[in-house]
């Protein structure tokens, strides 16, 4: 049997990489119990970098392999499937499938391409703008909406999975994701509250924030302007004429589409008043699209449920059950102690880069959450006795915890990827070159700008 060079450097470097961490002696916080964690995560995230092992096969072991070792019971290992977040994206997708069918998602697509001039840099920058007026009226629950959008869009231009559609989604999710950066939102406000057990501070007005931070939106104009040039389509997309006849062969507005519409509008409006009925915007999206199938509506069909890809829950899963384990084992914990001697009586800049760092590194293992409420304490502390404001420490932490490499390090990011528009790859190299880019960004530009607006 002919064995080929590239798969065996590839099957050398995902044995050999948790077989080098096995052999790392274990001491009081370098357990065995961790050693083994670590063993078993960076195997499966490395075939799941790799692909070669079905991704589906990886993601139903994962979690299982954790409870099997004694890492973690079923119900830390399975949480997950508790929360709202695997049945959102199965909702999401759903959703999207009835609208194909029904005509619907056409129709939104090429009325948005209409509207973004028919080019490719026009629908980037359509798809940017739209998420940032998402976030003024539904701040940080704008990914699914634009996932949606962007997938349509992707559809509707018979992209297929490309470099094209990669380009398309991660603005997308760049416009979702990153106003966040300078508009004021619950996500942010995590750290803001974590932090004012020691500062005693109130958390900034809407207006003090985005004066504090309003210099990130330079990051997100270059983040779409660097995609729009990374993932070039093959062929040119500039058509504005070709969709405007596209969308007239559509013709008048079926009934099934405006039953789709009306769902669609009841979803955008549940979404926009979950501040009176305090109901989740990930059980509104498992919900609400199971409404098309309810009498009366009933425009969904069968085949609208066997078209989700249920690989993709199981994916979801496996990644979020990382960041659970690894919180129950105290991972969190235990790198914060150890890196707090590192950074005390340092200066603000090394404290800034090392900080940018460490939850980088973190984010393949724990989730943003689980990262927030581990450092987020122990760095104010630190930088109160350096003389830097805690404030401008915690964008640095918010801004580090929003780069990632593969989808499961972030679950935001990982409903982009769900929808499985994007190789891998693709999705990497353009998360790569954002991470160095924000780096950058940070260290060169964020803090100057905090020094001038103190």
């Amino acid at each position: 049997m002919n064995i080929n060079k590239k798969d065996l450097l590839v099957w050398v470097i995902t044995l050999g990489v948790p077989l080098c961490i096995f052999l790392i002696p274990t001491n009081e916080v370098f357990t065995r119990e961790i050693r083994l964690f670590c063993v078993i995560t960076i195997l499966a995230v490395i075939m799941f970098a790799c692909e070669n092992i079905n991704q589906t096969a990886v993601s139903l072991m994962l979690p299982v392999i954790y409870i099997m070792t004694g890492l973690a019971s079923a119900n830390i290992a399975l949480s997950p499937w508790l929360t709202s977040t695997p049945w959102m994206i199965f909702g999401a997708l759903l959703f999207a499938n009835i609208m194909e069918s029904t005509g619907l998602l056409q129709r939104i697509a090429y009325k948005c391409l209409i509207l973004t001039g028919g080019t490719y840099g026009g629908i980037m920058i359509g798809l940017a703008l739209t998420g940032l007026v998402l976030n003024i009226f539904i701040p940080s629950q704008a990914c699914l909406p634009m996932a949606v959008l962007a997938y349509g869009i992707c559809r509707s231009l018979n992209l297929g999975v490309s470099k094209a559609s990669t380009g398309i989604m991660l603005s997308a999710a760049a416009g979702a994701l990153l106003p966040l950066m300078f508009m004021y939102s619950p996500s942010v406000a995590v750290i803001y509250t974590a932090g004012m057990t020691v500062t005693g501070k109130a958390i900034p007005s809407y207006l003090a924030f985005l004066q504090q931070n309003i210099v990130s939106v330079v990051f997100l104009i270059l983040m779409v302007f660097i995609y729009s040039k990374m993932f070039k389509p093959n062929h040119t997309i500039d058509g504005k004429e070709y969709f405007q006849d596209k969308y007239a062969e559509l013709g008048a507005m079926k009934l099934s589409e405006r039953k789709c519409l009306g769902v669609g509008i009841f979803l955008v409006i549940a979404i926009l008043t979950i501040k009176y009925h305090g109901i989740s915007m990930g059980w509104l999206f498992t919900f609400i699209p199971c409404m098309c199938y309810w009498p009366g509506i009933n425009i969904g069909t069968k085949e609208d449920f066997q078209k989700v890809n249920f690989g993709i829950l199981l994916f979801v899963v496996a990644c979020t059950a990382i960041g659970s384990v690894a919180g129950a084992l105290g991972i969190g914990q235990i790198i914060a102690t150890m890196a707090l001697p590192i950074v005390s009586d340092k200066s603000m800049l090394f404290v800034c880069g090392f900080v940018w760092l460490l939850c980088m590194v973190l984010n393949f293992l724990l989730t943003p959450l689980a990262i927030w409420g581990a450092l987020t304490v122990p760095l104010t502390e630190i930088a109160l006795s350096i003389g830097l404001n805690p404030e401008a420490l915690y964008m640095v932490i918010y801004h580090a915890c929003d780069q990632i490499i593969l989808p499961y390090e972030n679950v935001y990011y990982l409903i982009f990827f769900s929808f499985g528009a994007m190789k891998l790859a693709d999705f990497a190299k353009g998360m790569a070159v954002k991470m160095a880019v924000n780096f950058i960004f940070v260290m060169v530009f964020l803090i100057p700008y905090w020094y001038l607006v103190q």
